[in-house]
């Protein structure tokens, strides 16, 4: 017997220990200022992606400026999207994130809570513009309705200029039944382009003027946040990730790039 509070207080040490070690495994900020812990941002101007990430004992900082923060943010905004690296929001997600400057937004956000599997698709009638910009048409000839066709305004050998707006509406939006295969095929292809062991960057400073599609894959998951933007990666395996979901949204006609719904 009087070896009992002894085991009692072995217990409670480990007990105490095993939380802080999930502690440290934990890396959401949980930052008041961001979001709700309902994943609901401050207010149109807050960022969805962090500037740096705690991985171990780490600070990652992460190379992106605030232009690409806006161009990432603005739309996930008007497709009235949670926050996910913030706060955990209860149950894991990966969120695919489609950007093409003369198309629509694509977000398929795919979620799993214990063995019910789901995915959320929304459609944006157009891409919100965060800066005003100048654009240079040259030789190209494109519709002049700025609000009906994404962004595409230009006319033949024309200079213009875009003004900021953060506007755009949810088109398309769709909840897909899935199955826990679905969950561990998608997982298993992330395993395969190293998802987890690439530093989230910017990849080129210069995607508005190049007009490439930017692919941006998170993860959100009950002890770590990570994401990855890759710029136009089809045929890459991380382009195999973002095309599985794609595949299972069933709202795009190949090519991927074209942006009326079946």
């Amino acid at each position: 017997m009087k070896l009992v509070p002894f085991f009692i207080a072995f217990i409670l040490l480990a007990s105490c220990t095993s939380d802080k070690k999930q502690d440290v495994q934990d890396n959401y900020p949980k930052d008041s200022t961001i979001s709700s812990t309902s994943g609901e941002p401050k207010d149109s101007l807050t960022f969805y992606f962090p500037t740096s990430i705690r991985k171990d004992s780490q600070s990652i900082q992460i190379d992106i400026d605030t232009n690409a923060l806006n161009y990432y943010s603005s739309g996930l905004y008007c497709a009235k999207e949670k926050i996910l690296y913030n706060y955990y929001q209860g149950h894991d997600i990966y969120r695919f994130t489609l950007l093409r400057s003369f198309f629509l937004p694509v977000y398929c956000t795919l979620q799993k809570d214990e063995d019910s599997v789901w995915m959320d698709v929304k459609v944006l009638d157009r891409q919100p513009q965060t800066r005003t910009m100048e654009v240079d048409t040259g030789s190209a000839l494109r519709p002049t309705n700025h609000t009906s066709k994404g962004n595409s305004l230009y006319e033949k050998n024309t200079t213009i200029f875009i003004k900021p707006d953060r506007q755009a509406k949810i088109i398309y939006h769709q909840t897909i039944k899935l199955t826990l295969q679905d969950w561990n095929d998608f997982e298993k292809l992330l395993e395969k382009c190293s998802f987890w062991n690439t530093t989230p960057r910017n990849p080129e400073r210069e995607f508005v003027q190049l007009h490439a599609p930017v692919w941006i894959i998170e993860a959100h998951l009950k002890h770590k946040y990570w994401f990855s933007i890759k710029l136009d990666p089809d045929g890459t395996l991380f382009g195999k990730a973002g095309l599985y979901l794609l595949g299972k949204s069933g709202i795009l006609s190949k090519p991927i790039y074209t942006q009326y719904l079946d």
